[in-house]
């Protein structure tokens, strides 16, 4: 291949590299996006959370267990957008909503999968916390929930806390108010 040749494949090539490169600048940059959005909307009270536009992405039967199962557990606004975002990377069949191995949970109901992700979530913010904040929380939930390990025979996990954080920044900036 020469230098300076125009043909369509490295018109191509280019043009793809340039979109990965924007999509990974994108993503660095999305803490610092998702802190800002979570400041202007911190103070919002339980029932304006309805204003994330929930429906554009969420089954209306689902929204509001998975908020019950939120309510229940104490999960702050940005824990709740979390637990939707879980609910869409793991994108489970019936009675495996959440992906939750845990027995009492397989194969029961969205609700019992909403509440063991939920409380997941809640338990893992107090052990984070207790560790002196190491790193960002979503990776550190995504290597307890999603670990990528010998016991991920196909490899399913590798995308878990990019995809996490990519749907609650959807979630976040998509509103309806």
């Amino acid at each position: 291949m020469r230098h300076g040749k125009i043909t369509i494949p490295n018109i191509i090539f280019v043009l793809v590299i340039g979109a990965l490169a924007a999509f990974w600048g994108y993503l660095a940059g999305q803490q610092e996006t998702l802190s800002e959005v979570h400041k202007s909307i911190k103070n919002e009270s339980p029932e304006s959370r309805i204003g994330f536009n929930l429906a554009k992405y969420f089954d209306n039967k689902e929204v509001p267990i998975i908020m019950a199962a939120g309510k229940r557990n104490k999960l702050n606004l940005e824990q709740l957008v979390m637990l939707f975002a879980i609910r869409k990377q793991e994108n489970g069949p019936k009675g495996n909503e959440f992906g939750i191995m845990c027995p009492r949970h397989i194969d029961t109901d969205l609700d019992g999968q909403a509440a063991c992700a939920a409380v997941t979530i809640k338990n893992n913010y107090v052990r984070w916390i207790e560790e002196g904040k190491p790193g960002d929380f979503i990776a550190y939930l995504g290597n307890k929930y999603a670990p990528v390990d010998e016991s991920d025979l196909d490899d399913i996990n590798r995308d878990w806390i990019l995809n996490v954080k990519f749907w609650i920044y959807k979630i976040k900036t998509d509103r309806t108010i």
